[in-house]
C-alpha cells in the first residue's frame, strides 16, 4: 500500500512540476511578447514624433491626422531607412600641386631655387614649409598632402560626394621650367590618387572638372579624341561613370547621377569652352563649337530634370563672368541657369581664390526672344544688362597690388554690384554663383563642406515673406517667391568653411621641427550662423547683399572673409 501511495505522490510531484514549467514557459512566452510589443511602440511613438517635429520645423502644413495616419501606414523597416533630412558634400578647388617647390627658396624665383650667395646676407623673402601666402608660388606636396590628411581624418567619413573644381597642376610662370604635357597629366595622376585614398569613389563619388590650368597649352584646349584630354581622362577614369567616359574623352563635360538619390545630379561643365583665353575655339555663336555644344547639352538635362521632378547641381571651374566668357556663351548660360532656377540647386565654382557670390541677369533680349544669341553677339560690347554684371577684374593679383588695397578695390565692385541687382529684384530674374577660395595660398589654403536638403518637399521655415506687393509699369503686382526659393531635394542649407593660418603653421614648424606636424585646419566661419541666413537660396543670397551694402559690420566682416584672412 505505502508503495503505491509513494508512487502516486511522486506521480503527482511529476505531474506539478511539468505543470509549473509549463506555466513558466508561458509566463515567459507572455513577458518577451509584453517586452516585443513594447519596443514596437517605443519605435512607432519614436518615429511619430520625429516625422511630426521634422515636419514642424521644416514648416509642413500637414495635418497630425494625416501624420499619425501616416506613421501606422509605413512600416518601423521603411522609416529605420528613410533618407537623413541633410546630407554633406565637399567643395574644394585649385590645389596647384607643384613638385618643384623647395622650402627656403626665393619668392621671386616662383619657390624654385635657393638664394645665389649674393642674396644670403641680405633680407628677402624665403618660401615656408607648408608654403608662401600672399605669393605667386604654388601648393608645395606637402601642403597637398597635410591637407587630404586632415580631411581624411575630420571630414570625409561624414560627407556623400567631393566636388572638385580644377585647376590639379601649377601655374606656367617660371620660364626656366616650362611646364610639359607628361607633368601635367603626372600632377593630375597624383592629385586622384589623393582623392582615392580619401574615399571610395563607387560609394563616395568625386565630381571632378578641368580647369584652365590643367591643359597645355596654358587655356588652350580642342574638342578631342586628342593626347591632353586622353590624358587627362586616364587620370580621371575611375572617378566618371561608365556611361560618361566617350562624352568625356570628346568633350571634357560629363553629368554624374548621385547615388545617394537618382533624383540628385551633378552637370560637371568644361568651362574652356566658354573661356576667352582658350583661342583655340570659337564662342558659342555657331552649332558646331564646342560651347555651343556643351550649352545644348546643359539645357536637354536640365530639361529632363525639370520634367520628372529633379534637382541639379552644376560645377565648373572659371566662373561666368563677362569679361572671362565669350559674351555669346554668357548670355546665353545666364539664360539657362535663371530660365530653370527651379531645377538648379547650387553653382560652384572656383579660379579665382576668393571667398565670394555674385549673381546672373537674364539678358532682357533673350528674355523676350528665348533664343541663342546673335551671330553677332561676341562683337557686340554693349549689352543691356552690363551694369548688371559683375566683374572681378576690377582689382587685381596679390602680386601687382597688396591685399588690403585689392580687398578694397574687389569690395567697391561688388558692393556696386549688390546695389544694382537689389533695385532689379522685382523685374528682372537672377541666379547666384558661388566662388569657393583655393587651396594654393594665393591668400590661406580653404575649403567648404556644404550642407543640403536630402529629403524632399520641405520648404523654408525662415523665409522672410511668402509674398509681397510691388508695382511693375505702375501696375499693383503680388509677387510669389519661384520655386527655386523653397526647400526640395538638394536646396542648400549652410556651409562651413575652413582654413589653415600658413603663417602660424610655418612658425610652428620652424620651432619644433617635427617632420610629422600636422597643422590644423580650422573652422572660419559658418554661412548661417556668421551672416543670419536661414538657408542658401537665392533670396537669403539677396538678402544678404542688401546687407553687405547698407550694414557697415557685416560688409567689415565678408571682407575679411574675402581674401581668406590674409593680411597686408
Amino acid at each position: 500500500m505505502s508503495t503505491k501511495s509513494e508512487y502516486y505522490m511522486a506521480s503527482m510531484a511529476s505531474r506539478t512540476s511539468a505543470s509549473n514549467r509549463c506555466r513558466q514557459r508561458r509566463s515567459w512566452a507572455r513577458a518577451v511578447a509584453v517586452a516585443l510589443g513594447l519596443a514596437v511602440a517605443a519605435l512607432w511613438v519614436w518615429w511619430s514624433l520625429t516625422l511630426r517635429l521634422d515636419r514642424r520645423f521644416n514648416d509642413q502644413s500637414t495635418s497630425m491626422l494625416s501624420s499619425w495616419w501616416q506613421s501606422w501606414w509605413q512600416s518601423p523597416w521603411k522609416a529605420l531607412s528613410r533618407p537623413r533630412p541633410k546630407g554633406q558634400f565637399l567643395h574644394i578647388t585649385d590645389i596647384h600641386v607643384d613638385a618643384n617647390y623647395q622650402a627656403g627658396a626665393t619668392i621671386d624665383s616662383y619657390c624654385h631655387r635657393p638664394p645665389k650667395k649674393s642674396q644670403r646676407s641680405k633680407e628677402i623673402s624665403l618660401a615656408g614649409h607648408f608654403g608662401s601666402p600672399g605669393t605667386d608660388c604654388d601648393s608645395p606636396v606637402r601642403l597637398v598632402d597635410i591637407t587630404f590628411r586632415w580631411l581624411s581624418r575630420y571630414i570625409t567619413k561624414d560627407i556623400d560626394f567631393i566636388v572638385f573644381t580644377g585647376d590639379s597642376s601649377r601655374h606656367e610662370r617660371d620660364d626656366r621650367l616650362p611646364r610639359k604635357v607628361d607633368e601635367l597629366i603626372l600632377l593630375n595622376r597624383y592629385i586622384a590618387s589623393q582623392f582615392m585614398s580619401l574615399v571610395d569613389p563607387a560609394i563616395t563619388p568625386v565630381i571632378h572638372v578641368i580647369g584652365n590650368n590643367d591643359v597645355e597649352p596654358h587655356n588652350i584646349l580642342e574638342p578631342g579624341p586628342n593626347p591632353m584630354l586622353l590624358g587627362l581622362y586616364e587620370a580621371w577614369k575611375d572617378f566618371i561613370p561608365q556611361d560618361q567616359h566617350q562624352l568625356f574623352l570628346t568633350m571634357g563635360y560629363y553629368r554624374y547621377i548621385l547615388p545617394s538619390d537618382s533624383r540628385l545630379s551633378v552637370l560637371a561643365l568644361n568651362t574652356q569652352w566658354f573661356y576667352k583665353s582658350n583661342d583655340a575655339v570659337g564662342a558659342c555663336r555657331k552649332s558646331h563649337h564646342p560651347g555651343a555644344q556643351q550649352l545644348v547639352w546643359m539645357a536637354h538635362h536640365l530639361d529632363k530634370a525639370r520634367a520628372r521632378g529633379h534637382h541639379v547641381y552644376i560645377a565648373g571651374h572659371v566662373a561666368p563672368e563677362q569679361n572671362d566668357y565669350f559674351s555669346s556663351c554668357y548670355k546665353r548660360y545666364a539664360q539657362l541657369v535663371t530660365e530653370y532656377a527651379d531645377v538648379i540647386q547650387g553653382q560652384f565654382f572656383g579660379h579665382n581664390n576668393k571667398d565670394h557670390f555674385y549673381f546672373l541677369a537674364e539678358d532682357s533680349d533673350s528674355r523676350r526672344t528665348r533664343q541663342y544669341p546673335t551671330a553677332t553677339a561676341d562683337n557686340d560690347r554693349v549689352d543691356s544688362q552690363r551694369s548688371l554684371a559683375f566683374d572681378s577684374h576690377a582689382t587685381s593679383s596679390s602680386s601687382e597690388l597688396s591685399v588690403a588695397r585689392s580687398r578694397q578695390s574687389l569690395m567697391k565692385e561688388l558692393v556696386r554690384h549688390y546695389k544694382e541687382v537689389w533695385r532689379a529684384r522685382n523685374t528682372t530674374q537672377f541666379s547666384v554663383i558661388n566662388v569657393a577660395p583655393s587651396i594654393i595660398p594665393t591668400y590661406n589654403p580653404a575649403f567648404r563642406v556644404y550642407h543640403y536638403q536630402q529629403a524632399e518637399g520641405l520648404s523654408s521655415p525662415l523665409f522672410p515673406r511668402l509674398a509681397r506687393s510691388t508695382t511693375v509699369n505702375g501696375q499693383p503686382t503680388l509677387v510669389v517667391p519661384s520655386t527655386a526659393k523653397q526647400r526640395s531635394l538638394g536646396t542648400l542649407l549652410d556651409y562651413d568653411q575652413y582654413w589653415l593660418n600658413l603663417t602660424a603653421a610655418n612658425e610652428d614648424f620652424g620651432e619644433i621641427h617635427d617632420i610629422f606636424y600636422q597643422p590644423p585646419f580650422e573652422q572660419m566661419y559658418s554661412a548661417r550662423e556668421q551672416y543670419q541666413m536661414p538657408d542658401l537660396t537665392l533670396s537669403s543670397w539677396m538678402d544678404l547683399a542688401n546687407r553687405i551694402v547698407h550694414n557697415k559690420t557685416v560688409r567689415h566682416q565678408f571682407a575679411q572673409f574675402l581674401f581668406v584672412l590674409a593680411d597686408g
